[in-house]
């Protein structure tokens, strides 16, 4: 648990001067556990063992196969089933699928897939 004095002083500039910085109420304790649970379910929706991918072979003029527009077919498809498995929550899609959540949003915005569609 984080008290009040174990925060810098610059936090409390707008207090009152008359409140000591060492007194503890209930009010000054933050339940990190507490947080913890709002921002990240204890079980996902879904079973991630459920999850499917659907594959088709990435062909260009000429029926040549291309590498980058099947790997940006699978990110995308991984990342939507991701969001869906999360319930479009950001920090937990990233959490789970183990992608840095930079990154995950910079593929969010490529791909222009909306977290929202998936709540």
């Amino acid at each position: 648990m984080i008290h009040v004095h174990s925060l810098p002083a610059i936090v409390f500039k707008d207090q009152k001067k008359s409140e000591s910085k060492d007194q503890v109420t209930e009010e000054s304790v933050i339940d990190l556990e507490d947080i913890q649970n709002s921002v990240l379910d204890s079980a996902p929706v879904k079973n991630v063992n459920e999850v499917q991918f659907s594959f088709t072979t990435a062909l260009i003029d000429g029926g040549k196969l291309d590498f980058a527009i099947a790997k940006d077919q699978f990110e995308r498809e991984f990342i939507v089933q991701a969001l869906k498995v999360n319930k479009g929550r950001i920090n937990q899609t990233a959490l789970n699928a183990n992608i840095p959540k930079k990154t995950l949003l910079r593929k969010i915005e490529k791909y222009e897939i909306n977290p929202k569609d998936y709540y």
